[in-house]
């Protein structure tokens, strides 16, 4: 390898790590044979990733530490050749943390110490000492930055070379390397683009670096393990049975912690670790693996070593909407929180971010679209879809210059799509970046302001504003609230104020746990750093987040850019809801996505091959049924495959639509019928349970339900997804959001998935592929 690339995020994130650094040192000296495999394959130990490509750069990030746009500012060593740190064997690990402390500083824009003896030269070169040591001393290394101009972006790049002791000969090789950086930095990019479908390399790949990365990840049993020592998450296939199911459902804190409880190995780890009071935890993990009990449990021991210490704590229990919240107080109550009393020594606000915002900021319920944060966030999308509608039919030339939006004005089933992407891109590039008054700063950019502001051209960034203006205008001057985004941006400007940081000792909280973080967008991501009280040296926040499960595909920046630095992850493999079979589908199916579910998102393939198999009495392979041509519609057919399901025992059971087009013919008919019929209007929405019911639901509803059994209507080929011709960005958003939301749909059910087509329909091709490897029974086709 030529050159070895970074991000300034991860070189401190690095310059912290000795013993990171000398084990990059030695895979860095073993030669082709280390790195080579990693053209093929991609190193994955936690947030850490390292790739190269076939033209000689090998790359290094800690994705926790990148902005979430596809494309970052980056520094390069060179590494072999002329003026290449390899060449010097003696020095070369001290050249090389001097070059991570280079890139550090001057993607920060910061000066180099003068201790270090910082040179410049006329050609734009620079040089400082080489490094510590005495031999490094006599040494420099130089190092040359620009600008550099990619398809959309504008970014700050640095390249270092030497050693050398020749201050010329070291400023010209700096400023001819220095020519390369535009090509080094495309290249660098496509290395971590969120589409790439490198496989992830084994536990062999440069072992000797992840024995060195573990320690700030997971624990290595028997020894000390470095500063998180007590991290470690060991999975394995165990669930919880049937009779421990419906006994944990009323079961205290108390006989939680007992060992005889249903608690995971893995659960039970976490638990007892307390590896909050180290560092900030995320807990990763597929629908059904028990992350919203682990959080609780977490919480609640948190007040209750207080308790046995006589402290006081102050925990915030953060939750997307007002039905999660209701949901999350009964779980508590359950639990023995009490009566949760804010005048008491040790007590849990649980409470959305939404609700907390107004209280801080003193608004009416009046003030705002809609105190629930899920409700809120629907009238946006209808607004900008209105919008939307409005732009594409008012004969614009830009919208026939442009083929993105001429492809849905010409489809309008797309039209829901693409608005959700603006929705995002008004509230992560346009508010998150307060250009809502400048419409030529965010037209004219040169910097990506998101993934999809960087894919859009001039003209298409101006329709997207435009649709933002009538947005506004309809929401802020016309019905004169305030959308989410409002109040979370308002709360972030009077949390970074000095009045906050007087105030936050008192006001914060000692620990802040927060449950989906997936439904919470970049701007309310960053209020959560904040809402500690500040006094520890870390950031004491627990975050349970499946991104699967966020089917609006939102791109965000990593925890540790968003204020959340050091963070490590908590992997919950097993699943305590589905047969083996419903498992190995919902895996198989994310497996398809192509943007965030790449060696970014864990990979839960090999779970279900190490699950019990399928022997319950009511479990069935998952299966497709078509409905005959002399069914009276599918709502009918819906009806009767429900009715036979509850002749079989199977008690809750979850009607989902993944086509707007199904929903009305099918819901007409279960309303009409006599069963005991639920509409989910909201996710977290409260069902009884250990009663008979049948839910009626759209995808992004149902996450945090589980049923016995789950149908699943529309996904019919053409019409899931719709079919997008000449657009291929807006086809694999598209895609994107399917994948998501069947996966939250299958990991609904405990024993059955019955998918249901229309008379004289194909099966969707994402369904159809798991036909063919055998994950899915369907009729064969006449």
């Amino acid at each position: 390898m030529t050159y070895l690339a970074t991000t300034q995020g991860t070189a401190e994130w690095i310059l912290g790590k000795p013993g990171v650094l000398d084990a990059l040192y030695r895979a860095l000296m073993s030669g082709r044979e280390i790195l080579d495999p990693l053209v093929e394959y991609e190193l994955a130990e936690g947030s850490f990733r390292m790739s190269a490509n076939h033209r000689h750069l090998v790359a290094l990030w800690n994705v926790d530490y990148l902005t979430g746009t596809d494309e970052e500012s980056w520094g390069f060593v060179k590494l072999s050749g002329e003026y290449g740190i390899l060449s010097r064997s003696d020095i070369c690990r001290e050249v090389m943390e001097r070059c991570f402390y280079v890139i550090n500083q001057r993607l920060q824009s910061l000066f180099i110490d003068g201790a270090f003896i910082h040179r410049a030269y006329p050609n734009g070169a620079h040089t400082c000492l080489a490094g510590r040591g005495s031999v490094a001393r006599g040494y420099s290394v130089g190092y040359f930055e620009q600008q550099v101009v990619t398809d959309n972006s504008t970014l700050h790049a640095v390249v270092c070379v030497g050693p050398e002791f020749d201050f010329a000969q070291l400023s010209a090789a700096a400023a001819q390397v220095g020519q390369v950086l535009e090509r080094l930095t495309v290249q660098a990019n496509a290395l971590i683009d969120a589409r790439r479908k490198k496989p992830v390399g084994g536990s062999d790949l440069l072992a000797d670096l992840r024995q060195f990365l573990a320690p700030y990840l997971r624990v290595n049993d028997g020894l000390d393990g470095g500063e998180y020592r007590q991290v470690e998450v060991t999975t394995d296939g165990t669930t919880i049975g049937d009779r421990d199911a419906y006994r944990a459902v009323g079961l205290t804190y108390g006989q939680w912690i007992q060992e005889d409880s249903p608690l995971s190995d893995v659960q039970r780890r976490i638990l007892e670790s307390d590896a909050i009071e180290r560092h900030p935890v995320r807990i990763v993990g597929p629908g059904g693996s028990g992350k919203t009990l682990l959080m609780q449990l977490l919480a609640m021991r948190r007040v209750t070593v207080a308790r046995d210490n006589g402290t006081e704590i102050r925990v915030l229990y953060l939750v997307h909407n007002a039905a999660m919240a209701n949901m999350v107080r009964h779980r508590f109550a359950v639990l023995g929180l009490g009566s949760n009393r804010s005048d008491e020594r040790q007590w849990i606000n649980i409470t959305t971010l939404t609700d907390y915002a107004r209280s801080q900021l003193n608004l009416e319920e009046s003030a705002v679209i809609d105190p629930d944060a899920r409700g809120a966030k629907e009238f946006q999308l209808e607004v900008v879809i209105e919008a939307l509608k409005e732009l594409l039919g008012a004969g614009r030339a830009e919208v026939d210059g442009s083929e993105l939006f001429r492809v849905v004005r010409d489809a309008r089933e797309l039209v829901p799509v693409l608005a959700m992407l603006v929705v995002a891109e008004i509230s992560t590039a346009i508010k998150g970046h307060g250009l809502e008054g400048d419409k030529r700063r965010y037209v004219q950019a040169e910097r990506r302001l998101s993934r999809l502001h960087g894919l859009l051209q001039q003209g298409e960034r101006a329709l997207v504003f435009a649709i933002f203006e009538r947005y506004h205008q309809v929401v802020f001057e016309q019905y004169g609230v305030l959308d989410t985004d409002d109040i979370a941006l308002s709360l972030l400007g009077r949390l970074r104020t000095p009045i906050w940081a007087l105030k936050r000792r008192g006001a914060g909280y000692d620990y802040v746990f927060v449950d989906e973080t997936q439904l919470f967008n970049e701007n309310e991501r960053r209020l959560i750093p904040l809402l500690t009280n500040g006094l520890r040296d870390h950031v004491p926040v627990v975050l349970a987040l499946d991104e699967a499960q966020d089917v609006f595909a939102r791109s965000t920046a990593g925890m540790a850019t968003l204020g959340i630095p050091n963070i490590s992850n908590e992997s919950l493999a097993s699943i305590h809801r589905s047969t083996r079979a419903i498992v190995r589908l919902a895996f198989y199916v994310i497996q398809r996505s192509t943007d965030l579910f790449g060696v970014d998102f864990p990979n839960f393939t090999g779970i279900a091959e190490h699950m019990e198999p399928d022997s319950h009495p009511l479990a069935a392979r998952p299966r497709v049924e078509v409905a005959s041509s002399e069914s009276r519609g599918i709502g009918k057919f819906v009806l009767r495959k429900i009715r036979q399901l509850r002749r079989r025992n199977l008690r809750e059971i979850a009607v989902i639509c993944h086509s707007e087009a199904h929903y009305d013919v099918v819901a007409s008919v279960l309303r009409s019928s006599d069963l005991p019929l639920h509409e989910l209007l909201t996710r977290g929405q409260k069902l009884e349970q250990g009663g008979p019911l049948v839910a009626l639901a759209r995808p992004p509803y149902v996450g945090g339900q589980e049923f016995d059994a789950v149908i699943l209507v529309g996904l019919e080929q053409g019409v899931v997804p719709p079919k997008v011709v000449g657009n291929d960005a807006l086809a694999v958003a598209i895609e994107q959001t399917t994948v998501r939301e069947l996966y939250v749909a299958i990991t609904r059910a405990r024993y059955q998935v019955l998918v249901v087509l229309s008379a004289g329909t194909a099966l969707t091709g994402i369904l159809g592929d798991a036909v063919g490897v055998g994950l899915l029974d369907a009729p064969a086709r006449s």
